[in-house]
């Protein structure tokens, strides 16, 4: 008889990415707001969700990373494969907004060798130089600080805590980014959900979480 192959579910594994989409949509939104920041000086939104300071664009970024490059060694490796890792997220990422949305939120279209305006080489090469700070630095204290060997009740219930949030969070924030561009396409509401949408999060409120979002 031949062996059945069983699947097992690294939770340890599905931990860790989780923590570490969490740490790279803090990081990146603050990165974002600090950039902003250098260039304007002024302090403007720069979050991804409707609720805290989380950039899913950084922490998809970081989960690939993790995915693809952990085992890597190499730092100049490290560094042209996460310019190229972190274009295509950015690219997917801006293009899947575009489509379901109808909105952008970046457009590198003035920049030399970009890719539709959605990256350009410019800004893979700040996706690069993210990829080894990440690894010399910023992914071994996610590890050291998410180690299970140390309050592991405590670390279950917040992780519980995160994920409810997390998942709570990215609904409403694509509910609400959802009925923001049929309001543009002048569409009511047809259901008591989206009354409620349109009550808690009008254009005034939505203008203010997504100050760079344009719609197309």
């Amino acid at each position: 008889m031949k062996n059945k192959r069983t699947f097992k579910i690294d939770f340890q594994r599905l931990y860790e990415l989780f923590w570490i989409f969490i740490f790279g949509c803090v990081f990146g939104c603050f990165h974002e707001i600090f950039l902003h920041f250098i260039r304007h000086g002024e302090i403007v939104s720069r979050t991804g969700l409707v609720f805290g300071q989380f950039n899913p664009v950084y922490g998809i970024g970081a989960i690939a990373f993790t995915l693809c490059l952990s085992k890597v060694k190499n730092l100049k490796i490290v560094f042209i494969a996460s310019m190229g890792i972190g274009g295509m997220v950015e690219y997917i990422c801006s293009l899947f907004q575009e489509k379901t949305f109808g909105t952008i939120s970046w457009d590198y279209s003035q920049y030399i060798l970009n890719f539709q305006g959605r990256t350009s080489i410019f800004h893979m090469a700040f996706w690069g130089i993210l990829g080894v700070v990440f690894f010399k630095w910023i992914y071994p204290f996610i590890l050291k600080l998410i180690s299970p060997k140390t309050n592991k009740t405590l670390k279950e219930i917040i992780t519980i805590f995160m994920l409810v949030f997390m998942v709570f969070n990215i609904l409403i924030s694509y509910l609400a980014a959802e009925r923001q561009n049929k309001r543009y396409k002048k569409i009511p509401p047809s259901n008591k959900i989206e009354y409620i949408i349109d009550n808690w999060f009008p254009d005034s409120r939505m203008d203010k979480i997504y100050p760079n979002k344009i719609n197309k």
